[in-house]
């Protein structure tokens, strides 16, 4: 979805054109994804509110390095750093709910070297 949406979003931005129905397909799929991996939070939700796009992408598997997983009370802590663009160090906890891993929340390492949540 990520590369299609910028592609589309963008000439539609270049044209002057409308980008709500965009906007609209993009944040209904969105939706599905936060609803079935994520706890539905606030925080976990506030990507809905702002679609932007950008290149490189926020998330990309192919270019993104994990730099630990750690298991802790119930929990599972992922560090993700990225290899292009804001170089932006990620902290990811898991846990289990009604047998299912899910996203607990998102956090980036800020320039005080301290984690900051983040919207998914």
């Amino acid at each position: 979805m990520g590369k299609r949406f910028f592609a589309r979003k963008n000439i539609a931005l270049e044209s002057g054109g409308d980008v709500s129905e965009i906007d609209g397909h993009a944040r209904k799929d969105i939706l599905a994804i936060l609803e079935k991996w994520a706890f539905q939070e606030k925080t976990n939700q506030g990507r809905l509110i702002d679609l932007g796009c950008s290149d490189p992408p926020t998330y990309d598997p192919e270019t993104d390095v994990e730099d630990s997983v750690e298991f802790t009370g119930g929990e599972v802590v992922f560090i993700i750093r990225q290899t292009l663009g804001m170089l932006t160090i990620s902290r990811f906890t898991m846990k289990e709910k009604a047998g299912k891993w899910m996203v607990k929340k998102k956090e980036f390492l800020d320039f005080n070297d301290k984690w900051q949540r983040s919207v998914l």
